[in-house]
């Protein structure tokens, strides 16, 4: 335990040499940004909507480099201004709300049917029906490479002041998933793919202000045997790598706890947000007595408005550390997965199969078009650059050489609730990616 504390207390420490607080640009706004923004998006002196007059020469001057950079994608947003005029003009946003309005009403359910890291984007399709506070809800989803997600679920709102309980049971059948090695010595070159599939059920107590979110959850998984990959042309994961922990398959009961500040994360609005994002998570295998293991991840964000105020630099840092008991060997598939559009954009999902991990992710974040909409309508231009380390042991592995970096540019929607979905590219020494991501920017 010394030994968990001793390695968290560390990674933390690190986390906050890279924190920003909060510059005195940003404290005129809270961290419920989504409401500030609603109540100041009419404002006729709202930065979106008005550029300061008479720059001093100097910053002027050191605006230049941005401005080259950035002058493609003003004329772009350009283009697109007289098209987003008449979308706004012949309120076709209100005619989906009213879509939304329909599916309500006849207890249709259609969501982000998305499965993991890997299983492409698709929607899920089902029926739900309220008694009371009481939601229930089954939905099922097929997105590709034939992944398969079925799910029924429950939620009871407004349990106790400000609480609610989540239930939930459902099957995943994942086709082809990557598995490259073990650590940060594993090579892109060893690329194989395994199919998986697992049933999960469990429940979730959560208490949730706008400023604070906390959860205790608990679930049981069995993941059944290892399978060769449906539609592929990568060798099997089985016949690679032969005697890899947890081929035949594993039972985990997993109890966990999480806090995050504010309730909403990475909305993506302008103006300053702060977040904060720690877990606890305790495994115990089942069918095998001595394994236990535990994982700690601790992630701290920050927005800084910049220049006229519509342009964001934000930066997100982590880190994640798991003790096994005795040092025993855990099945791969319960590692942390490290690469992909949520950590190292410009490596493949799973690329980094570890038991630590520290990151760090940068945003410059542009507007091309923000008319100020009734809607908040919004696109973005977005430069990123990443940089992490996978390793076994986070201590034994700080060094320059272990770093790992990606970098790339986004083009993101945005309403006034936050973010819709982006188009990234993203390039590191190993490949470049392209792909789309829904909700909010991490």
């Amino acid at each position: 335990m010394n030994r968990i504390f001793t390695r968290l207390c560390f990674c933390i420490c690190l986390l906050l040499l890279f924190y920003v607080p909060e510059s005195a640009t940003a404290q005129t706004a809270d961290h419920d940004s989504s409401r500030n923004y609603l109540i100041s998006a009419q404002q006729e002196n709202h930065p979106l909507l008005n550029h300061p007059k008479n720059r001093p020469a100097f910053e002027k001057a050191l605006r230049i480099p941005i401005n080259v950079i950035e002058y493609p994608f003003w004329i772009m947003g350009r283009g697109l201004e007289s098209s987003l005029q008449y979308i706004e003009h012949n309120k076709i946003f209100e005619k989906f709300e009213y879509l939304e309005d329909w599916l309500d009403k006849h207890h249709i359910l259609i969501a982000d049917g998305s499965q993991g890291v890997g299983s492409g984007i698709g929607p899920a399709v089902g029926l739900f029906t309220n008694a009371g506070k009481l939601k229930l809800a089954f939905s099922s989803a097929l997105t590709t490479y034939g992944y398969q997600g079925h799910k029924i679920w429950f939620e009871l709102s407004e349990l106790a002041y400000q609480t609610r309980l989540d239930g939930w049971l459902k099957f995943q059948n994942r086709t082809r998933d990557n598995f490259f090695g073990f650590g940060s010595g594993s090579k892109h070159e060893e690329e194989t793919q395994f199919q998986q599939s697992n049933i999960n059920g469990g429940l979730e107590f959560s208490y949730a202000t706008k400023k604070l979110n906390a959860t205790i959850s608990s679930d049981f998984t069995k993941y059944y045997q290892i399978k060769d990959p449906l539609w592929s042309d990568e060798p099997s994961t089985s016949e690679y790598y032969s005697r890899l922990p947890g081929m035949n398959g594993a039972e985990f009961f997993r109890l966990g706890f999480r806090i995050t500040h504010p309730e909403v994360l990475y909305q993506g609005l302008p103006g300053a947000e702060s977040a904060v994002d720690f877990s606890a998570d305790y495994f115990w295998q089942l069918d095998q007595d001595n394994n236990q293991f535990d994982r700690y991840t601790l992630f701290l964000y920050q927005t800084i408005p910049l220049y006229r105020g519509d342009r964001i630099l934000a930066i997100r840092c982590g880190g994640s550390v798991t003790n096994t008991k005795d040092n025993v060997y855990i099945p791969f598939y319960s590692l942390n997965n490290f690469g992909g559009w949520n950590s190292l954009r410009g490596y493949e999902s799973l690329r980094f199969s570890t038991l630590d991990w520290l990151l760090m992710n940068l945003e410059y974040r542009y507007p091309i078009l923000d008319n100020g909409f009734a809607n908040g309508f919004a696109i973005d231009f977005v430069y990123f650059f990443d940089a992490g380390i996978p390793s076994n042991k986070i201590e034994r592995d700080l060094s320059r050489d272990n770093v790992r970096t990606s970098y790339g540019f986004s083009i993101r929607l945005r309403k006034n609730l936050g973010v819709i979905l982006r188009l990234n590219v993203a390039r590191s020494d190993e490949s470049t990616l392209i792909g789309l991501t829904l909700g909010k920017d991490f």
